[in-house]
């Protein structure tokens, strides 16, 4: 960052923070003319040292005091090297120290709020206090940082499912930035953008750019979520061998990591989901006997373990993971109607399972699983036609097919 535009922007930022205007800093006798102050707080020409000791001293600050200040620079770049090799917990740590050392509070206001906003928009918010400083001051960041700011603004679209607008955003980015570390996230973010818009071949085109920088840099973490990306895009267009050869490389590479539970449960799951949907249960089986022990144990784990089982006619294991999980999620009615069912069928009990499976269908949740829809759809078209009711077979294949 060019040290003038964090003066001008420290200027900007204190005197907008006193509710002083800019006329009201400015008289007849003053060393700076209004026009040259707004010019200056918009990053568009940098004022000679008397025009700026006599301003910084309009709002209680020493010009010097101020140009030796701490920038925050160093830190700034720790953490956004720990954003874009994908370690956000590690960011917001370091984040957090700062704030703790309160080491942001001189020329640093404006990265620090540009990290500020990106880390509450990665994290949800979590622990993060948002300041607007970063907004009214674009003008004096530089083309990098700029770039950041479009991919905080593009990720505020995507959660309002304004895709086109986003993928505008982080297309303009990638024309601002030839930092070959921020190019390979914005090629990432664009393409699973485009894979949320259905444009599928540019959403694969981009995250293989991504991944090629990933692996010229042997970003490892990185690496591992390029191909989990492309495989879920050859998933949604059919190219199953693809798929699965993505997801096998990211799980693979997933077990060579330090500290990489999330990772490689993300990773099993993705392959054994490609497992169900085209009835590899074989290959499940393979997943299941070679479990790695840093798999970590959620809802989705537990319906992956307890369907699989129940595929595979492992009554015993079936009927542990399905109570174990209605144990661990007692209150949510979604999870024990779908373990409950899987429960009653790996045990042959007939009696009420088409119910369980409209139930869970047709129930309203905020965590409502889709893939789980299409699993237990599929079992009650089964159930209907065994039954000879083609009539309700035919609807539920209907939907199924309308989904």
């Amino acid at each position: 960052m060019n040290k003038n535009n964090l003066i001008a922007g420290f200027f900007r930022y204190h005197r907008e923070k006193l509710n002083y205007s800019q006329r009201g800093l400015i008289n007849d006798s003053s060393p700076v003319k209004e026009s040259s102050l707004c010019d200056f707080e918009n990053g568009k020409r940098m004022l000679n040292e008397e025009q700026l000791v006599y301003l910084f001293r309009q709002i209680g600050f020493d010009y010097f005091d101020v140009l030796n200040s701490y920038d925050f620079s160093n830190e700034y770049n720790h953490i956004i090297t720990e954003i874009l090799n994908g370690n956000i917990n590690n960011a917001e740590a370091l984040y957090l120290e700062c704030v703790n050392k309160d080491v942001y509070n001189t020329l640093g206001t404006l990265l620090f709020s540009l990290i500020a906003y990106l880390l509450g928009i990665l994290t949800n918010f979590n622990k993060i206090e948002l300041n607007d400083c970063i907004l009214k001051l674009r003008n004096h960041l530089d083309d990098d940082h700029v770039a950041i700011l479009n991919i905080c603004e593009a990720k505020m679209l995507i959660n309002n499912g304004k895709f086109n607008e986003a993928i505008i955003l982080y297309n303009n980015s990638l024309s601002l930035t030839f930092d070959n570390n921020l190019r390979s996230w914005i090629f990432l973010m664009l393409g699973n953008t485009y894979s949320k818009n259905g444009d599928y071949y540019n959403a694969q085109k981009h995250i293989e750019n991504a991944l090629s920088i990933y692996s010229q840099n042997l970003n490892f973490r990185k690496m591992i979520q390029a191909n989990l990306s492309i495989g879920t895009i050859c998933m949604l267009t059919n190219s199953i061998e693809n798929a699965e050869t993505s997801y096998m490389k990211a799980y693979k590479a997933s077990l060579d990591l330090n500290d990489s539970n999330k990772i490689i449960t993300k990773c099993f799951h993705c392959l054994c989901w490609l497992y169900f949907k085209t009835n590899q249960y074989e290959k499940v089986k393979d997943m299941l006997n070679n479990k790695p022990q840093d798999l970590i144990f959620n809802k989705n784990t537990y319906f992956v373990i307890a369907w699989a089982n129940y595929k595979l006619g492992n009554v015993d294991k079936t009927v542990k993971y399905c109570r174990e999980a209605k144990e661990k999620y007692p209150d949510y009615e979604y999870a024990c109607i779908v373990y409950e069912y899987i429960e009653r069928a790996v045990l042959g009990k007939k009696s009420g399972q088409d119910t369980l499976l409209k139930k869970a269908i047709t129930m309203e949740d905020y965590e409502h699983n889709k893939e789980i829809d299409e699993l237990f759809t599929l079992e009650l078209i089964d159930i209907y036609e065994r039954r000879k009711n083609y009539e309700k077979a035919y609807k539920y294949t209907r939907k199924l097919l309308n989904r």
